[in-house]
């Protein structure tokens, strides 16, 4: 329902009630798009439009964590990312880490 909710917002790109939320928002935001992936990860200075944080309490045992990004057919890699700003991004097909994610595709 928070993941429905964040979606939704009204009007769409709305900070968050919560100041907490709005700060998380602005630094993901931020954070995103400093990685200059671009639209569907071919590089460029905007990958996000908009971040929606909604914050729910929760039972210890779970931590319910939702994101939405493009559609399906374009998740193609996965990435960790370190608390100290460092990306290794992890391709689909082989796990392995690439330091350029556009390294491999095929233009």
């Amino acid at each position: 329902m928070l993941a429905k909710r964040a979606l939704f917002r009204d009007p769409i790109g709305a900070p968050s009630d919560d100041q907490l939320a709005t700060a998380l928002e602005k630094e993901i935001f931020e954070a995103v798009n400093n990685l200059k992936l671009g639209p569907m990860g071919f590089g460029g200075d905007h990958y996000a439009m908009a971040v929606h944080v909604e914050i729910s309490g929760a039972h210890t045992a779970i931590v319910p964590i939702t994101v939405s990004a493009e559609c399906w057919a374009h998740r193609y890699s996965k990435a960790r990312i370190y608390n100290d700003g460092r990306v290794d991004f992890l391709t689909h097909p082989h796990g392995k880490i690439c330091e350029n994610p556009l390294h491999d595709m095929q233009f």
